[in-house]
């Protein structure tokens, strides 16, 4: 969204610019006997530019002041992944303003655009997820090592694949989706228990 505030003040601010340029080159070229009284003419006053441009600046402004307010308020989760030889932790935290409401937490392939859904049962407790999220929530969800075979047959089942390394860790909220690497550790895993099979 940066890029788009850029883009707008760069043609609010640009295209007077580029304007009040040419017409003065055109005017120097063009006038001949009184060209402070022609660019006068033409320019109008001073302070009707400064006004324009000064209000151009101002909806400028507002404008990303207010997707700065509305991306700020919005939910937002922070996403936590501990791996031991027992088993595998995802910690949730809500920080943003607004509560997250939780719906399902999968493995993805970005490469093959399929995923895995880990929060159901017997993977995840049936009552873990859906679950809702005010501001400063935690919840620990814990994988035990002796599921790690069915998370890695869901995974080969739903993505078609055996290589688990490359794969992402989905938060899916009702507003949007958080995503990072899945744990490397947590996949090398998996990925032993899918051979082993």
């Amino acid at each position: 969204m940066k890029w788009k505030i850029t883009a707008i003040i760069a043609v609010v601010l640009g295209f007077p610019a580029v304007f009040t340029a040419g017409v003065a080159t055109a005017l120097s070229v063009a006038a001949e006997k009184d060209s402070a009284e022609t660019l006068k003419t033409a320019l109008g006053s001073a302070g009707d530019w400064v006004s324009g441009l000064g209000g151009l600046a101002a909806a400028t402004i507002a404008i990303y002041l207010a997707d700065k307010q509305r991306r700020d308020n919005s939910a937002r989760m922070e996403i936590k992944q501990y791996f031991t030889k027992d088993n595998f932790t995802i910690e949730l935290i809500s920080v943003g303003e607004k509560p997250a409401t939780v719906r399902g937490i999968y493995i993805r392939s970005p490469r093959y655009r399929k995923q895995a859904m880990i929060s159901r049962p017997p993977i995840l407790k049936s009552d873990a997820i859906p679950a809702r999220f005010e501001y400063g929530d935690v919840q620990r969800l814990t994988i035990d090592k002796s599921i790690y075979f069915d998370v890695a047959l869901e995974i080969e089942h739903e993505l078609g694949q055996k290589e688990f390394r490359g794969l992402q860790l989905v938060i899916g909220t009702s507003t949007k989706e958080f995503k990072l690497d899945l744990d490397p550790q947590f996949a090398a895993e998996l990925e032993r228990e899918s051979v082993d099979d």
